[in-house]
């Protein structure tokens, strides 16, 4: 058997999965949905600019998650799930946020890998030749309305009901001891069966019962815990509470939900089945674990991480530019002497650092480069040489405010950058543009004669 026909026999097996984890189970769930929990709609726009992105590179693998069109994607993902963190209340630590933060974002680009990595195999006919692209895009279509419709919705629903039950037992585990817990469901005609075999468990908070079977325990499930006082419930039998709440999972194919989400910090399982067989939480023992039947997790988990650390250090790169350009001189910059006294001193302007943040975007180190930057540093900046102003594929003159470049290294992280710095015409020095990993072609030692300076 091929390898693609493997994977789509891999993809067949995951649809039905989830169709017994999001519907199958409980058809009377279907008509609970409340009002007040509509996700936003994906935008398909988004997804169909990470398809083109695929057909282009004529395949998907994992490599790719750090792409534009494919994190533009794990981020629109995240933006239709993120709004139902906002069921967790004002007092909720920020490292608890944080974290359930992270889970929703893994699980966003877990859900995006999924989806690309199955529209990858409809790029390519039997013979191995690439699709025309007319035919591809009837499988985008397909794909996208699986995953960013259909199931999309089923998530959302489910982060909901998390994000309440993880806030309902931060607050319960605030409160101390004084209280017991009692499981409830919402005591109507479409309570599942197996739930309603949980209603009035009574255990002391510290019970591992509320460990495994917290809500939510099902798709859609809408059981509750709330304290009561010990005088007015008896103590259920532990062992008999955790053989019912193990029944109520294993009988109908749930244990994916196995766990509380406000004392496990997750708003979706570990062993959600985009996560693989294994789950995740092997990957924070091991990074090199094995693979499974849908690919190995924790390479991708950790391209997904990558991910999450880029768009963060972006946020704060420019945050960190806007406030520290406020602090550089508004006409004349700040100036910085390089090592070699003879070679031009360079002038970094409020300009300056929108322009390296613009150009490095993509360069995690340079971020957090900008992150660190303050007025007060030193730099240890070493001229190395210049090049001519370039010319663009009309033949004209580009940067016409500039004499020429000029070239400086600077370390960062371990890593020798080369700094761009325009002899501006209206400065005395040269006014830095960029941050590059590579020295220019046309790098020329030395000070340019001249005729380059007028």
């Amino acid at each position: 058997m091929s390898p693609t026909i493997q994977l789509a026999n891999r993809y067949a097996a995951l649809h039905k999965e989830l169709a017994e984890l999001y519907h199958a189970i409980c058809p009377v769930c279907l008509k609970s949905k409340g009002k007040g929990n509509q996700m936003r709609p994906y935008h398909e726009e988004v997804f169909a600019r990470a398809a083109r992105h695929i057909y282009k590179k004529k395949g998907f693998k994992a490599s790719m998650l750090r792409d534009k069109p494919i994190r533009a994607a794990i981020e629109e993902s995240y933006e239709v799930l993120r709004p139902a963190l906002n069921k967790l209340s004002e007092e909720t630590p920020e490292a608890v946020r944080s974290a359930l933060e992270e889970n929703t974002f893994v699980f966003s680009g877990f859900r995006t890998y999924h989806s690309l990595r199955e529209l990858g195999l409809s790029l390519t006919t039997s013979e191995g030749k690439i699709r025309p692209f007319d035919a591809f895009r009837e499988d985008v279509r397909k794909v996208h309305d699986r995953y960013n419709v259909n199931y999309l919705e089923a998530e959302y629903d489910h982060a909901v009901g998390s994000a309440l039950m993880a806030d309902r037992w931060l607050g319960q585990e605030a409160s101390g001891d004084e209280y017991l817990l009692q499981y409830r469901t919402a005591g109507d005609n479409r309570v599942r069966p197996d739930h309603e075999a949980l209603e009035g468990i009574t255990l002391p908070k510290g019970d591992k019962f509320w460990s495994d079977y917290y809500p939510p325990n099902g798709w859609r499930c809408r059981c509750n815990v709330v304290e009561v006082l010990p005088e007015d419930y008896p103590v259920s039998d532990s062992t008999a509470a955790r053989e019912r709440g193990e029944a109520t999972l294993r009988g109908n194919k749930q244990e994916v939900f196995r766990g509380n989400p406000g004392k496990d910090l997750r708003i979706f399982p570990e062993k959600h089945p985009y996560f693989g067989k294994g789950g995740i939480a092997r990957c924070a023992v091991s990074r090199n674990a094995q693979g499974d039947d849908t690919g190995d997790a924790c390479d991708v988990l950790k391209k997904i991480l990558e991910v999450r650390e880029l768009e963060e250090v972006q946020k704060k790169a420019r945050e960190v530019a806007k406030v520290q350009r406020k602090k550089i001189p508004p006409f004349d910059g700040l100036r910085y002497e390089p090592e070699d006294k003879s070679s031009p001193h360079l002038i970094m302007l409020r300009r300056s650092l929108e322009d390296i943040r613009e150009h490095a975007r993509e360069d995690i180190a340079v971020q957090r480069w900008i992150t660190a930057y303050d007025i007060s540093n030193r730099y240890d900046f070493k001229y190395v040489g210049w090049a001519p102003c370039r010319t663009d594929s009309q033949g004209q003159r580009k940067h016409n405010e500039a004499r020429y470049f000029s070239y400086y290294t600077l370390e960062i992280e371990g890593i020798t950058y080369y700094v761009n710095a325009r002899m501006h015409k209206q400065y005395d020095g040269a006014v830095i543009y960029s941050l590059e990993k590579d020295p220019p072609k046309d790098l020329r030692e030395g000070q340019p004669d001249k005729k380059e300076k007028k």
